[in-house]
């Protein structure tokens, strides 16, 4: 970049559209899936970047599910804070000591509730390694691919995200600036990865893994037969475990069933697809049809809860935005 690019942005969302929380962080795609919102919400969005470095934080006032994949080819830290209770990452249980370590391309499957602010870190491997050297005179171990939860000492970690904090209090416009909290924030995120006992993640990690598949199979098979009736039977044969693992499993994951979590995801399906098609007498039904609802007064119902408007309501306003 030939200077830097700081910016704000505070959204608040008199309706719920996933589709503008795509690219909540610079360069990827995460789509989200709203869990419950009720009749109103709020998104509040930060960035800034410089030099093949960013910086987001993102605070939402709803219960989400994220998943997808970061920028492609640069290393990205997270952490989450002010959060009431644990989250579920990649597999992981993560609270607010914890820090997240993702190698280039890796993907996300994210649950968080209400009124959680994150941050994603987003830099380029040698970049981060220079700081290293820099800081600690040898290079770190980073992961190939997949992600890392760390556990860094908790005063270098709050060194961290004060940083992160004066950072986005104080900052202006000028590149030399920009660049000198660059800096001061890869420091300290160096210092927070190399405080981290590695044999503690190592061992978090391979269970994180097998727990991160179960619920991505289970759900990939849940997006692929979004039109068909739930049956936790063919679920379970697909996923090859036992119907009472693969609650615990959602429900340490998703907070929610399987059968709970297929019907978000139909839910937000038939918000997507009432936003986007062209008005007729018949689009309600036929996208409630569409997503598996064959009982349109429950569909209405259970729409009405999580979106806090009906869809016809949903209809009537891109009726009238033409």
């Amino acid at each position: 970049m030939e200077a830097a690019d700081s910016q704000f942005r505070e959204l608040r969302l008199l309706e719920i559209d996933p589709e503008q929380l795509r690219d909540v962080i610079a360069g990827g795609n995460l789509e989200q899936t709203i869990l419950d919102s009720g009749a109103s919400c709020s998104v509040g969005l930060y960035h800034w970047s410089t030099d093949g470095f960013q910086l987001n934080q993102g605070r939402y006032s709803f219960p989400v599910v994220a998943r997808g994949q970061f920028p492609k080819g640069q290393i990205c830290l997270g952490m989450v804070r002010e959060l009431r209770s644990p989250i579920w990452i990649n597999g992981h249980g993560v609270t607010r000591d914890h820090l997240q370590l993702y190698a280039e391309d890796a993907e996300i499957f994210y649950r968080a509730g209400p009124r959680v602010t994150w941050t994603a870190i987003v830099v380029d491997r040698q970049a981060l390694q220079a700081a290293a050297l820099s800081l600690l005179g040898h290079p770190l171990r980073f992961p190939r691919s997949g992600v890392e939860n760390l556990v860094p000492d908790p005063y270098l970690f709050d060194c961290l995200e004060q940083t992160i904090k004066r950072s986005i209090r104080e900052l202006c416009g000028d590149l030399e600036t920009v660049r000198q909290w660059r800096d001061a924030i890869l420091a300290a995120g160096v210092a927070a990865i190399a405080s981290a006992d590695p044999r503690f993640s190592r061992e978090m990690s391979q269970r994180a893994r097998y727990r991160a598949e179960v619920i991505s199979r289970a759900d990939r098979f849940l997006r692929a037969n979004l039109g068909g009736r739930f049956t936790s039977e063919r679920l379970c044969q697909w996923v090859g475990m036992s119907e009472r693992n693969l609650q615990i499993h959602f429900k340490e994951a998703l907070g929610m069933s399987p059968k709970q979590w297929q019907q978000r995801l139909a839910l937000n399906r038939a918000r997507q697809l009432l936003r986007k098609h062209s008005p007729e007498s018949s689009l309600v039904s036929n996208v409630a049809l569409h997503c598996g609802f064959e009982h349109f007064g429950r569909f209405a119902k259970s729409y009405r809860e999580l979106f806090g408007e009906s869809p016809s309501h949903t209809v009537a306003r891109m009726v009238a935005r033409g």
